[in-house]
């Protein structure tokens, strides 16, 4: 808006983002993100900066497709795992004949809710 070079945080913002590699060795790049850490193949926690109020806000995942018309692949959140500083994602790869959590899917997460 205008010229202005900063951003105020309202609600209808995101509040956290992150992009990160297959491997979850590192953080490509991410907005309000302390750390991520790798809790085994295809699993993940977000670790936020500045927590979210409660437990009650939303997150959108979603992947690159890996290059294949035959697969699909997917990242969702842990079930019981999101808290207000952290939430917890998995990879899934499935196809005609395998579904299996995948550590080869470049992944993007982002959170909208009310910070603390």
């Amino acid at each position: 808006e205008g010229n202005s070079t900063t951003t105020n945080l309202q609600q209808g913002l995101l509040k956290c983002w992150i992009h990160f590699p297959a491997n979850l060795a590192s953080t490509s790049d991410s907005f309000n993100v302390t750390s991520l850490t790798d809790s085994g193949t295809g699993d993940g926690v977000v670790n936020i900066t500045n927590d979210m109020s409660a437990v009650n806000y939303a997150i959108t995942n979603c992947v690159q497709d890996g290059g294949s018309s035959s697969s699909l692949r997917y990242i969702d959140v842990t079930e019981g795992t999101q808290a207000a500083g952290s939430y917890g994602f998995e990879s899934i790869y499935v196809n005609a004949s395998d579904n299996r959590t995948n550590s080869d899917c470049i992944g993007y997460s982002m959170v909208a809710g009310d910070l603390a």
